[in-house]
């Protein structure tokens, strides 16, 4: 019988007896079809496992299993129409595949259907939590749906992932312009909802409730930054954030000042890496941006003398440290006759700050 023939199979491991079992069926026994299938894709023989999936699938819908490695070959080969149906019948058949639920996201994520994949995705967590790979998946899909809090809990949990489980080491690092994109986001946000104007359709209730809402969202942001900095490798961009963080809420200027200032160590601490142009020129945007600050609070009514005086002798010091650097790094260029514009820049704060 095809069944024993097909059992043979199992035992020897040899593709003969399944085609067999198919032949002898008369092309009905779909686990023979499969099989010879599974035993294709084992080889590395997508296309001819995906014809026999094809068949195994038309002749027993009713079989999970054949759908997956349906719908495995089929995206290996590009095959994404086919790969959807094959995902979808997996989870209507077995809705607690999180794989499934995952490859279904996979699939709307390629063909650039965010509010798609954003279900699926839910559905492949509620599943199995501590897949990393999904979860960024939802932070990429969460962010092109514009769902920022969600953005947030996604890379709270990989931060949790990648600093409490050994095995996860291989979880890339926090993405800057992820980050990037969820403070301005958030405070572009609130901008509009501060600004909006109340009319009909907009009452002064509504307007409260959506100015509340996005302040939540903005301070989570705020917090995801401040974690950032505090258990990842600190790199320029995460303080460059920082500083423009502070300055859009109108922060006073020392919140500014501190971030900036440890952008600038980081920035000099890579002085002479190979890059010395680029350095050079961001230590000195940042060291225009810090001075000028200092000399806010210098030439601002009303400051004590004490705060006024600290205020300068910083900046001097600052100006004083980078000259040094400067001089040494371009000596060989002829002085300050060859120095970058940036540098000249700098190197103009001398008359007020002597």
């Amino acid at each position: 019988t095809p069944r024993m023939w097909a059992a043979m199979g199992d035992i020897t491991d040899d593709m003969q007896y399944y085609v067999k079992a198919w032949e002898l069926s008369g092309g009905k026994y779909a686990r023979a079809k499969a099989a010879i299938g599974r035993m294709e894709f084992d080889k590395g023989n997508l296309r001819a496992c995906y014809d026999h999936m094809i068949i195994a699938t038309d002749v027993k819908p009713l079989t999970p299993s054949a759908w997956f490695l349906l719908g495995t070959c089929s995206m290996r080969l590009d095959e994404w129409g086919t790969a959807l149906k094959a995902f979808s019948n997996v989870v209507t058949q077995r809705p607690d595949d999180c794989d499934a639920w995952a490859n279904v996201a996979a699939i709307h994520i390629h063909n650039k259907a965010p509010g798609s994949a954003y279900p699926a995705l839910n559905e492949s967590l509620k599943q199995r939590r501590n897949n990393w790979r999904v979860w960024i998946n939802k932070l990429y899909v969460c962010m092109d749906l514009g769902k920022i809090d969600e953005a947030i809990q996604a890379l709270h949990t990989l931060i949790d992932f990648k600093t409490q489980n050994n095995s996860m080491k291989e979880i890339p690092d926090v993405d800057d312009k992820v980050v990037k994109n969820i403070i301005f986001t958030a405070l572009k946000d609130l901008q509009e909802a501060n600004s909006a104007e109340v009319s009909t359709d907009f009452s002064e209730q509504t307007k409260t409730a959506t100015i509340d809402s996005k302040s939540k969202t903005l301070k989570r942001a705020g917090e995801l930054l401040g974690r950032i900095s505090s258990v990842t490798r600190s790199e320029p961009w995460v303080w460059e954030l920082y500083a423009y963080y502070y300055e859009r809420l109108n922060k006073p200027s020392h919140y500014i000042i501190e971030a900036l200032m440890k952008l600038h160590r980081l920035l000099v601490n890579r002085w002479g890496n190979g890059e010395e142009e680029k350095i050079v020129e961001r230590v000195c945007k940042v060291s225009v941006k810090v001075i000028s600050l200092h000399l806010e609070i210098v030439n601002k009514e009303g400051e004590d003398e004490a705060t006024k005086n600290e205020a300068k002798t910083k900046a001097a010091m600052l100006w004083r440290s980078l000259m040094k650097k400067v001089e040494k790094a371009f000596e060989f260029r002829g002085g300050e006759e060859g120095y970058p514009e940036c540098v000249k820049e700098v190197a103009s704060f001398g008359q007020v700050l002597m």
